[in-house]
């Protein structure tokens, strides 16, 4: 921990409208202002399906990574919800059909949620606005976090300087297996790969995986990660060897080295010291652009951090919505439903192989 610091704090709260789950803001405590000087530095994190919730130790390891002065972004996953009688299930803005996830395949048929993308990048924007981010706004994602952190650099790609997809995988995937719809699959993938390389040409990203992974395919990202370098974005692999993988212990699985590779003291020489090396060396974040609409009301538990207060209303196109008065299922079960079988259609068209228009 940085020294002065004492744990942290919740400082905001919220709930999303386009998809059920609620995001919490925290910062680090400390004596006096709470504060140290340089730069104040943003970093979202993005579960996996375990859903692991980033506790206190985790945070002060990474805010001592990043040399103090860090906001931690922490939303959990969307719930799943019900289209008519069809289960639908979320990694994050990728949205299918429970029956299509049976062998943790749904990220092959699924579509993207736009909506929560534009939700979640006006979240940052606010963030960014109402609490000085001067430093660098970082997103981490591991395992489905990793897929839901790639769709939204992909969706607005001044969010963020840098992207962490650890044991991730992407929409589609370049196997073969009887339970994976090929060649629609890979249709997707090569698609979402194509779009990385438009999108992410002046994001860092970074690959975190283990070879030996079970669960998300180390092919998939190394092909992703090439693909990238070829058209000259700042992309790389970092891949985790044996003996770091050992670290997480003898019972973990293939798809286990959170600990090792972003928390523990073997991190930094693995990540950190380098990570460090290539975004500060760029100066300061900058450049991103204000949002014009007021954001999410948020519950604070900080007087001495407390920004303007914002309006309890946003208003798009699509209407206005209520934020932080509670869920709004009828209106969000009414949107849902006027596309189900839109979807459903669109769904089965995939596994005939008739339409590659998922994004």
């Amino acid at each position: 921990m940085v020294p002065g610091w004492s744990g942290v704090e919740t400082i905001a709260t919220g709930h999303f409208t386009s998809a059920d789950c609620n995001w919490k803001l925290y910062r680090m405590k400390g004596g006096g202002s709470g504060q140290v000087e340089g730069p104040v530095n943003l970093f979202t994190f993005l579960h996996g399906l375990d859903d692991y919730q980033l506790p206190a130790k985790d945070m002060e390891a990474i805010d001592r990574h990043l040399g103090g002065n860090t906001l931690f972004l922490v939303p959990r996953n969307p719930r799943p919800y019900w289209r008519g009688k069809c289960k639908m299930v979320n990694e994050w803005s990728m949205t299918f059909k429970a029956s299509d996830d049976r062998t943790s395949r749904g990220h092959c048929f699924g579509d993207v949620n736009h909506q929560f993308n534009q939700e979640f990048s006006e979240l940052v924007g606010w963030i960014k606005e109402s609490y000085c981010v001067d430093g660098k706004a970082i997103i981490y994602g591991y395992s489905a976090g990793g897929l839901g952190a790639l769709l939204l650099a992909l969706h607005d790609n001044t969010l963020f300087q840098a992207v962490i997809a650890a044991a991730s995988y992407a929409p589609g995937t370049l196997e073969v297996a009887k339970d994976i719809p090929q060649p629609q699959a890979k249709w997707k993938f090569t698609d979402f790969l194509k779009m990385a390389k438009e999108r992410l040409m002046n994001t860092r990203t970074y690959f975190v995986h283990f070879k030996g992974d079970r669960v998300s395919l180390f092919g998939d990202v190394k092909s992703i990660a090439e693909g990238l370098q070829q058209v000259g974005a700042p992309c790389e692999l970092l891949e985790v060897g044996n003996q770091l993988k050992k670290t997480e212990g003898k019972k973990a699985s293939t798809h286990s080295y959170y600990y090792s590779t972003l928390i523990w003291d073997s991190a930094e020489s693995f990540f950190w010291s380098k990570f460090r090396e290539d975004l500060w060396a760029e100066g300061s974040a900058g450049g991103w652009v204000s949002r014009s609409s007021s954001h999410t009301s948020y519950t604070s538990y900080s007087n001495d951090w407390q920004p303007e207060r914002q309006s309890r209303e946003w208003r798009a196109s699509s209407g206005s919505r209520n934020w932080g008065r509670g869920w709004d299922n009828s209106r969000w079960q009414n949107n849902w439903e006027q596309d189900y079988w839109q979807t459903q259609a669109r769904s089965n068209s995939w596994k005939r192989g008739a339409n590659r228009h998922w994004w």
